[in-house]
């Protein structure tokens, strides 16, 4: 490996084989070492297990930047990835959400066009944190049933987004008490009923005639309730 040559990223997991749709996970090991200036696809959200120090390079100077276990940045799809140099090899739970997750999320209360994520280069958000760690965990279970729960939760994370994180503060509603029962009994049916058909978020939204949005919020809200009271 020559000197110009990046350190070998090692990915621990990675969600990208498993046809996740609209938000994926890599967990991997930072190594100590410079990585360069880079254009991403899609909102950039890195949650540190670990603490270390980070070095990024803004207009031809360094800004360096502590982060401690559970620290947070956010770099927007609309914004390049700084020059990073990384002082110790740390463990990052990274997180890709597709612009059209914020947008889909959007969609009932603003124009998306006039939605802009704001970059955040260093913040403590404990509901971010605890969707980090329960996507992990649900990729390293391995279920092949994690891609509904993935949409889910990247539905969850695009409002969350919204509602904190975004130039423009959208009239986002709040949704209280999730699912009814006769609506949970009318998606346990069809998914019973379609166990060997492709289930979609949209086409559980559909069996109970609500968007897949609202469903969406409904069906996380009880886990992200319990998460951020513990």
């Amino acid at each position: 490996m020559s000197n110009n040559e990046p350190a070998p990223h090692l990915h621990l997991l990675s969600s990208f084989e498993l046809g996740w749709d609209g938000l994926n996970l890599i967990y991997e090991l930072e190594p100590a070492d410079e990585m360069p200036e880079t254009d991403l696809e899609h909102h950039f959200i890195v949650i540190a297990e670990n603490d270390f120090r980070a070095s990024f390079m803004f207009n031809g100077s360094w800004q360096e930047v502590d982060y401690a276990s559970g620290d947070i940045a956010i770099i927007p799809a609309t914004e390049t990835f700084p020059r990073t140099l990384v002082d110790r090899e740390v463990p990052l739970i990274e997180l890709f959400l597709a612009p059209a997750m914020l947008a889909r999320a959007a969609f009932e209360s603003v124009n998306a066009d006039k939605i802009e994520l704001v970059p955040q280069l260093h913040l403590c958000d404990p509901l971010i944190q605890h969707m980090g760690l329960a996507l992990k965990q649900e990729l390293a279970a391995g279920g092949a049933d994690s891609r509904l729960y993935a949409e889910s939760m990247g539905t969850a994370l695009a409002v969350h987004l919204l509602r904190r994180y975004c130039s423009f503060n959208p009239e986002i509603k709040n949704y209280t008490g999730g699912l009814c029962k006769y609506q949970l009994r009318q998606v346990f049916n069809y998914i019973e009923q379609n166990l060997d058909g492709n289930l979609s978020l949209e086409k559980l939204s559909s069996a109970v005639q609500i968007s897949p949005h609202y469903f969406a919020s409904l069906l996380a809200l009880p886990y992200l309730v319990c998460q951020t009271n513990n």
